[in-house]
């Protein structure tokens, strides 16, 4: 201490250079931090640069002790026999190469119409292989071996050069996932293909015989667990292009008939296997949660404008059922660009237990009648739950008071009010979710009530539907919903709920707020796309467009529900 104080600042300015100078060059070589080392003992190859963007063009120098590195830049697994390393790699701006992955007509049913029009089906989305170069980076994959033969792990190095003067980027996020494009594009193992399911079946003409829409013809992205997943390097970067996460997950296609159209969702696990135990929720949201898993949505029905589940979810996060957080995101797929998404959480019990502080293992969630978390004898809670209010007579006051100690019933007033309110045909005979924990633990949530899960709007907000009686509709296909407005007491709350919808979280001049502010954000983004997965046969006016429906839509629907229930209440 009496050293430092009797040291001149000049002299203090000029060891702190020469620290700071060392310091970098150990970072830059990793060697602040152990390089990870494998069960075999053998240290992975260490990068002069991390992962991340760079506003000019460098040289990338590969470091391994005591043996050859060898690696690949086409996103491929490296081993012996691919490029060994013998000096600095030249990182510059990828976008000038040839597009590959893109190219596959593997991808989508819609790069063969003569098959779908020889099975009597019409093409539904107007998918073309892009004619001009897509946005790339740079991917660096590389393996050391030792002089015994054992290798390392690989390391996955991704470079973004150049992208300060691209544009469509501007306040997204940016997620890199790497993996062996056989992991991808293969047509026995490739998860993102036709593949050769669809071979097999079309060579035995199942396409003559069947109606079903051409999405859920046998594929190999239609296939589903474990079998199909991949293990998969991801990197995460925020606006400002800081690199939030950064680890190996495993991956797989996700949704039902969205699996057949481009591009597709996909979900994200970390599992001890990859070396992930969990994923920085707060990195990614601003949430502290736990998570395992998350979900890239890639708008499914919605792709075109990316509004409806993305809208829904933000205005009634208050509300009394569960909604996901969504964060804009841009995926570079292999190197490539691959569109635009949200990122999610995963309903899991860890996401419960870290949103509503209960006890995972308590945790169950029933997704369209079947258990999605929990033991299967978990199945008849809800049984007996739903069996009570449908067989009951619900407007008979002793039975509705049983049904809100079994339904948390704000939840159930929220969430069905909210669903009839945007006019979501494709429920509620499906897309229906509710969660509880399984006994009576203490806090607000762990009183074993049932509560809803709002997702999966994709046909939602459709201007033709904006004065239709959904009301009506939807108690026709939920025979729980037709009790329960048997309750005079149910039934004014939920007619109350529309009305406060169309006033506050739906008022028309809010939503066109909303939406003229997301236009702004999204647009350039959306042109991307369009000019990605359409060739640009769609325009920024497209997206405009359908953007201006959904405006219109909510327009209207408040006229409907002011006219139809603002009267009714005032009259009680």
């Amino acid at each position: 201490m009496q050293m430092e104080k009797g040291m001149s600042s000049k002299r203090k300015r000029i060891i702190s250079c020469v620290i700071g100078g060392i310091v970098l060059a150990m970072l830059l070589f990793g060697a602040l931090r152990s390089p990870r080392t494998n069960s075999s003992g053998v240290d992975a190859v260490t990068f002069s640069r991390a992962s991340g963007f760079y506003d000019d063009p460098f040289d990338l120098e590969l470091r391994f002790d005591g043996g050859k590195v060898y690696y690949t830049l086409d996103s491929s697994d490296p081993n012996e026999h691919s490029t060994p390393y013998e000096g600095p790699i030249h990182i510059a701006d990828a976008s000038a190469n040839e597009n590959v992955y893109c190219m596959n007509e593997d991808l989508s049913l819609e790069y063969h119409p003569d098959i779908i029009k020889h099975a009597g089906h019409s093409v539904h989305y107007g998918y073309k292989l892009p004619q001009s170069k897509v946005d790339k980076v740079t991917v660096v994959r590389a393996v050391g071996v030792d002089a015994a033969g054992n290798r390392s792990d690989v390391v996955t190095g991704v470079y973004f050069v150049g992208f300060q003067n691209k544009t469509g980027y501007d306040n997204f996020g940016i997620i890199a996932i790497t993996t062996d494009p056989k992991n991808l594009f293969d047509p026995e193992h490739g998860i993102y293909v036709l593949g050769n399911a669809f071979a097999k079946k079309l060579v035995n003409g199942y396409f003559k015989k069947t109606s079903a829409l051409y999405e859920a013809w046998p594929a190999n992205y239609n296939r589903r667990g474990r079998e199909w997943e991949r293990e998969a390097a991801v990197a995460c970067f925020d606006t400002d292009r800081r690199l939030l996460f950064s680890g190996n997950l495993g991956i797989r296609i996700q949704g039902k008939m969205a699996r057949g159209m481009l591009p597709r969702s996909l979900n994200l696990f970390a599992r001890k296997e990859y070396g992930q135990v969990d994923i920085p929720a707060l990195d990614l949201f601003g949430e502290n949660w736990r998570l395992s898993s998350l979900n890239l949505h890639a708008g499914a029905h919605t792709m075109r404008d990316m509004l409806r589940d993305y809208l829904a979810n933000t205005l009634t996060s208050h509300l009394n059922f569960d909604t996901r957080v969504y964060k804009p995101y841009q995926l570079f797929l292999d190197g490539e660009y691959w569109g635009v998404y949200w990122l999610t959480p995963r309903y899991e019990k860890e996401y419960f237990q870290s949103k509503y502080g209960v006890p995972s293992d308590e945790v169950i969630d029933v997704k369209e009648d079947k258990i999605e978390i929990g033991r299967a004898e978990d199945i008849e809670l809800y049984n007996e739950m739903k069996s009570f209010i449908t067989d009951n007579d619900m407007s008979d006051p002793a039975m509705y008071a049983r049904a809100c100690e079994l339904v948390d019933m704000s939840s159930c007033i929220d969430y069905y009010a909210t669903e009839i309110y945007i006019a979501n045909t494709d429920w509620p005979h499906g897309n229906v979710a509710l969660w509880r924990t399984r006994g009576n633990d203490s806090g607000v949530y762990g009183d074993g009530r049932w509560r809803w899960i709002l997702y999966d709007l994709n046909l939602a907000m459709a201007l033709k539907h904006s004065e239709t009686d959904t009301v009506t509709r939807s108690m026709k296909q939920s025979p729980m919903l037709a009790s329960l407005m048997d309750s005079p007491d149910f039934t004014q709350a939920l007619h109350a709920r529309l009305v406060e919808l169309a006033e506050n979280e739906f008022n028309p001049a809010r939503i066109e707020t909303f939406i003229r502010d997301y236009e702004t954000f999204m647009v350039d983004a959306m042109e991307n796309e369009y000019i990605r997965f359409y060739d640009a046969e769609k325009t920024a006016d497209d997206f405009i467009r359908m953007c201006e429906n959904v405006v219109t839509f909510f327009q209207r629907r408040c006229v409907y529900i002011l006219e139809n229930y603002g009267d009714e209440l005032e009259r009680k």
